[in-house]
């Protein structure tokens, strides 16, 4: 895709003659607008931080640095920034541990559907046997298996050393004009999840009832 990860990631994009609207784009939930290259072309994205998928409530069950309590404690105490800064601490702290709760399954209006599956940064991806890209254009990558992902922080503007704007959920207040350029959007990054965070089912059952990633079993 030309013009960077901006078509298909805040824009549409087609791909062999279908129209996908753009990743983040896709969300009923809390929205930030960016101006793609001051021209008044204005687009809203999914905006909502890992940390409001954790119910209240989850006391020593989880870590002390998981807890949404402890998340808008930070919020309140040196903001948005702050906050996220705190997630791979809580990750790291979740994953080094054993017997803790579920972190990740909110579910507010009861309906099955846990609230994270609703947020386009949520997702399942393949994890490749390979450890580093192959040479040339053309070589085979072998898929091992599956994990899943949070959309954390987009690049923008970047230049090599430095870039314009960099958004996380609830860092910046918006509209944002990004800088002018073909290639706007140059980079994601992204928190790499632990299974054990989720309720079974939804690893089970996958994203919105579909089959479910940790279902397929892969050989070669």
């Amino acid at each position: 895709i030309s013009g960077g990860l901006y078509p298909g990631m805040i824009t549409g994009a087609s791909v062999q003659g279908v129209w996908f609207d753009g990743r983040l784009g896709r969300t009923p939930g809390s929205l930030y607008t960016v101006d793609l290259r001051h021209k008044g072309e204005y687009h809203t994205i999914d905006d909502s931080p890992l940390w409001e998928y954790i119910p209240y409530g989850k006391g020593t069950s989880v870590p002390p640095t998981c807890t949404r309590e402890s998340f808008e404690a930070t919020v309140i105490a040196s903001g948005a920034a702050a906050a996220n800064a705190q997630l791979p601490t809580c990750l790291n702290d979740y994953t080094a541990g054993s017997g803790y709760a579920d972190l990740f399954d909110i579910d507010a209006n009861g309906d099955g559907v846990y609230d994270i599956e609703l947020t386009p940064r949520f997702g399942v991806v393949p994890q490749f046997v390979e450890t580093a890209f192959p040479s040339g254009s053309s070589a085979h990558l072998h898929v091992g298996g599956f994990r899943l992902v949070y959309i954390d922080a987009l690049y923008f503007g970047c230049d090599g050393s430095s870039c314009d704007t960099v958004h996380t959920p609830r860092s910046l207040t918006g509209p944002v004009s990004l800088p002018n350029g073909g290639s706007p959007l140059d980079q994601i990054s992204g928190l790499l999840l632990p299974n054990q965070a989720f309720p079974d089912e939804l690893l089970a059952n996958g994203i919105n009832g579909g089959l479910g990633a940790f279902r397929i079993r892969l050989s070669q």
